[in-house]
């Protein structure tokens, strides 16, 4: 069971991150010494689940170079970042699962250009493909703004279609199959922004 669990604490000036480390290949599941915790600026981290991860890995290096060089990052830079290349990873596989076979590109689909080569009926069944198309990786993202207060965000299609939802209350949240058991645990504990470290840990 998979769980990555972000919390506030300290008077949110402190944040726990805890991550498992099962990977699942199709019938087989391990717990090789990984980590899902992934550092995309030096105040900012990112935690991935799902069922197929491998978009995470360009989400975050892409996030990644965004965020290089800055100093301090404030909440909603960080947030519009992480989504803006969640968006670009899910345009990305969309072209290539449904364009790049027939030679065309998402710009050359959304052209003038398209709509007296391709029946109007195809248009229609591939833009709803592209539109319903779906990345299965969650994110959740903790990290501290130019104050030095912490936030949490996660970023998923299975919620909002991608765009970010803040948990800075209740001050934690979770990802992964795993993560209605932790949500339920750290409010049955009373977890809160106002804990000191310790406690939440």
């Amino acid at each position: 069971m998979t769980c990555c669990v972000a919390a506030l604490c300290d008077d949110s000036k402190a944040i726990v991150l805890a991550a498992d480390k099962m990977i699942g290949l199709g019938m087989i599941e391990s717990e090789p010494s990984i980590t899902k915790i992934f550092k995309i600026h030096r105040d900012w981290w990112v935690m991935v689940a799902g069922n197929d991860i491998a978009p995470a890995f360009d989400i975050v290096d892409a996030a990644k170079r965004e965020l290089a060089g800055k100093n301090s990052v404030s909440v909603g830079a960080a947030s519009r970042t992480v989504y803006e290349c969640y968006v670009e990873k899910r345009s990305e596989q969309a072209e290539a699962q449904f364009l790049t076979p027939l030679g065309w590109t998402l710009k050359k689909f959304n052209s003038n250009h398209s709509t007296s080569v391709i029946p109007d009926a195809s248009r229609v069944d591939i833009a709803n493909r592209i539109q319903n198309h779906f990345l299965q990786v969650s994110l959740l993202v903790a990290g501290f703004d130019r104050q030095g207060d912490g936030h949490i965000f996660a970023v998923e299609d299975y919620d909002n279609r991608g765009a970010p939802r803040r948990w800075d209350i209740p001050g934690y949240s979770a990802i992964g199959s795993g993560s209605r058991g932790a949500i339920y645990m750290m409010a049955w504990r009373e977890l809160s922004p106002k804990l000191p470290v310790r406690e939440a840990l």
